[in-house]
C-alpha cells in the first residue's frame, strides 16, 4: 500500500516563508497538502519549487473546509482577521499554531492561547515555533529537531507528535497550552542558562586581578608592566579556573548535607541552591575553557625566564671562550627541571587530562554509549579526582614560598594559598561526605528511605488535614498523586476520566485539579448525600497538584533532560554534573 495513502490531508494557511517550507516537508514526508491564501490566483507555488508541482493553492475558507487538521501559519496580529471571517468553518478543527511573538516580552497569554480564545470551538495546538525555516527544509543543518507540543487535548497532542515524528523530528509533550508562553518565549531568549555563571565568573576574575596587581605591582614591583599581558594574566586566569572548578562541586556537597540534615529527599532546595545546581553544567563549561586558555598561555612561556623557579640555574662556565666572528659559544651544560617544575608539570598535564575526558564524555553522541554508571563515574568521581590534582598542582608550585614565610600576612599575599582555600573546603565536605557513618545514610535517602521524624510529621499533617475535611462534611477518597499533571483537561469530571486508563493508573479531574489515582477507585459514583452529589475533594496535604498555575518546566530544561534521559539514574543526586 502506498505510504500517501496512510496519512491524511493538512491544510496550511499562509504562503509565507515558513508556510511553504513547513508544506514542502509535508510533502515530502506523504501528505496531501492545500495552502490557503487570501489571494490565491497569484501565489504560483509550483514555480517556486518543483515539490509542490501536484499541491493546490485555494482560497483561505476552502482550505479550512477541505481538511481537519489545520496550519496557522501567519502572524498573531492577522489571527482575529482571519477567525471573524471564517469562525463556522475552524469549528471541530485541530489548529496547529507555529507563530512567535515579534519581541521578548511576557504578555499574560500566549499566542496560543489567543487563538484558543477567539476559537473555543476549536482545538489548538502549539508546535514547530521552535524550528526556522531553514531548518524545516534542510535534513543537515545542524540545528535541535526537538519540537514542543502542548494543547489542552491529550488526543490533538498525539496527533501532532505523529505528524512532527513522520518528518523526522523529535516531538515531547509538553504539557497543556499555558506551556506555549514559555515556548514562544524561548526563540527570544539569548543563552538564558548562561547569565548567571559568566556573571559570576567576571566578578571572580575581577576579584583576582585586583589581588594579583596589589601583589606583585602595588606591594612588591616584582614584573613590568609590559608582562601584565601575558604573563601576569595567566595568573588571575588560572586563580579563576580552580575557583570556578570548585565552584561546580559545591552545590552537590552542599545539598548532600541538606539531605541529612532533612532526612530525606522529597523536600525542595532553597531556590538559590536549586539554581546553583542547575548551573552547573556552564560552570563546568567555562571552568574547562579557562583551563584550555591557561595550558596554551603557560605552554608559550615555558622557558626559563619566565619560569626560573622551575629550572636548575643557568650559570655556566664558559672556559674563557670569546666571542669569535659574532657567535657567543655554547654553554657546557643546558638548564634542567627542578624537582618542582617537573611535579608541578605533571600534575597540570594530569589535570588538563581529565578535563578533556570529562568535556568528550559530555559530549550527547558520546554519552549515550555510556550507561548510568559509567557516567556517573567519570562527570562526578573523575571530576573530583580532577579537582583534587589541580589543588595539588598549585600546592607544589607554593609550599616552598609557604615554609620561607610563614607570617600570616605573607600567607595571605599568596596566590596559591588563597586560590586553594575554597577548593580546599569542597574537598574537606566531599570527604565527610564519605565517611562510613556518613555515606550509608546519605546513600538510604537518596534511594527513598526517610528518617523516623520525618515520616512522624508527615502522617501528622496528613491525619489533621483529613480530620478538619471531615469536620466540613466534605467527602474525599485518599489518592497516590503523581508530580506530574494528568493529561485531563481542568473541566473533566471523575467519572469521565476512565477513558485515559492505562493499566493499573488512570486520571481524574475534578475542581481545578488532577491527579494519577488507581483505577480501583477512578470510576467509583460521586457519593450523595440529600439527594445531592457531593465533590470528591482532594487534600492539599496528599500531594495534589493545582491546575492553574501549573508548575510548567521552560522549554530550555526539557530539552536538556531529552538529551540526558539515555543516562538519567537515581533522582537527586545532586553531586554529578555535566561539563557539555
Amino acid at each position: 500500500m502506498d505510504c500517501r495513502s496512510l496519512k491524511k490531508g493538512i491544510s496550511i494557511i499562509g504562503t509565507g516563508d515558513f508556510g511553504r517550507s513547513i508544506g514542502k516537508r509535508l510533502v515530502i514526508t506523504g501528505y496531501d497538502v492545500t495552502f490557503g491564501s487570501r489571494r490565491p490566483e497569484v501565489r504560483n507555488l509550483r514555480a517556486d519549487d518543483k515539490v509542490f508541482v501536484n499541491t493546490v493553492v485555494t482560497s483561505v475558507g476552502e482550505a479550512l473546509r477541505k481538511n481537519s487538521i489545520i496550519v496557522f501559519a501567519v502572524r498573531a496580529i492577522h489571527f482575529e482577521e482571519v477567525i471573524s471571517k471564517f469562525r463556522t468553518d475552524l469549528s471541530g478543527k485541530l489548529i496547529i499554531d507555529v507563530s512567535n511573538k515579534s519581541r521578548r516580552d511576557r504578555y499574560l497569554t500566549s499566542n496560543a492561547e489567543m487563538l484558543q480564545n477567539l476559537v473555543p470551538e476549536a482545538t489548538v495546538v502549539k508546535a514547530f515555533n521552535v524550528i526556522s525555516a531553514y531548518a524545516m527544509e534542510a535534513d543537515f543543518d545542524g540545528s535541535s529537531r526537538l519540537v514542543p507540543v502542548a494543547s489542552n487535548s491529550c488526543k490533538a497532542r498525539s496527533k501532532v507528535k505523529d505528524i512532527a515524528r513522520s518528518m523526522g523530528f523529535q516531538p515531547f509533550d509538553a504539557g497543556m497550552l499555558t506551556s506555549s508562553r514559555d515556548i514562544e518565549m524561548y526563540v527570544h531568549w539569548l543563552f538564558p542558562k548562561w547569565q548567571f555563571p559568566i556573571l559570576l565568573t567576571v566578578l571572580i576574575m575581577i576579584t583576582w586581578w585586583l589581588h594579583v596587581v596589589y601583589v606583585y605591582y602595588v606591594q612588591s614591583e616584582t614584573y613590568t608592566w609590559e608582562q601584565l599581558f601575558v604573563k601576569v594574566s595567566n595568573k588571575p586566569l588560572a586563580m579563576t579556573a580552580v575557583t570556578i572548578l570548585s565552584l561546580t562541586y559545591m552545590p552537590g556537597c552542599l545539598a548532600g548535607f541538606l539531605q541529612l540534615r532533612n532526612g530525606t529527599k522529597h523536600r525542595r532546595f532553597p531556590w538559590w541552591l536549586d539554581s546553583w545546581l542547575k548551573a552547573r553544567k556552564q560552570l563546568g563549561l567555562i571552568c574547562f575553557f579557562l583551563v584550555c586558555l591557561h595550558v596554551c598561555i603557560s605552554v608559550l612561556l615555558m622557558s626559563p625566564t619566565y619560569f626560573h623557579s622551575w629550572f636548575h640555574g643557568t650559570e655556566h662556565d664558559m672556559h674563557g671562550h670569546h666571542v669569535h666572528n659574532g657567535t657567543q659559544p655554547k654553554p657546557d651544560v643546558e638548564p634542567w627541571m627542578t624537582w618542582k617544575g617537573e611535579i608541578a608539570s605533571l600534575l597540570g598535564i594530569l589535570t588538563y587530562a581529565l578535563m578533556c575526558v570529562l568535556a568528550v564524555t559530555s559530549i550527547p553522541s558520546v554519552a549515550e554509549t555510556l550507561n548510568w554508571v559509567e557516567w556517573h563515574f567519570i562527570q562526578s568521581k573523575l571530576g573530583f579526582f580532577a579537582l583534587i590534582l589541580a589543588v595539588s598542582h598549585a600546592w607544589v608550585m607554593g609550599i616552598p614560598h609557604w615554609v620561607e614565610h610563614t607570617s600570616p600576612k605573607e600567607l595571605l599575599l599568596s596566590i596559591t594559598f588563597m586560590s586553594t582555600l575554597l577548593p580546599a573546603c569542597v574537598l574537606l565536605m566531599r570527604f565527610t561526605l564519605c565517611l562510613p557513618l556518613i555515606r550509608p545514610r546519605l546513600k538510604k535517602i537518596r534511594m527513598g528511605w526517610e528518617s523516623e521524624t520525618v515520616r512522624t510529621s508527615a502522617f501528622a499533617r496528613v491525619s489533621n488535614g483529613e480530620a478538619g475535611l471531615a469536620r466540613n462534611g466534605q467527602v474525599f477518597q485518599k489518592v497516590e498523586a503523581r508530580e506530574k499533571m494528568c493529561p485531563c483537561s481542568s473541566d473533566q469530571a471523575a467519572s469521565d476520566c476512565c477513558n485515559y486508563s492505562n493499566g493499573e493508573y488512570c486520571c481524574c479531574g475534578d475542581q481545578g485539579l488532577e491527579v494519577k489515582v488507581k483505577a480501583s477507585s477512578c470510576c467509583q459514583p460521586t457519593p450523595v448525600k440529600n439527594g445531592h452529589q457531593l465533590p470528591v475533594t482532594l487534600p492539599r496535604s496528599v500531594g495534589a497538584t493545582p491546575l492553574h498555575p501549573r508548575p510548567v518546566e521552560s522549554f530550555e530544561q526539557t530539552r536538556v533532560k531529552v538529551h540526558q534521559s539515555a543516562r538519567k539514574g537515581e533522582a537527586g543526586r545532586p553531586e554529578t554534573v555535566s561539563l557539555v
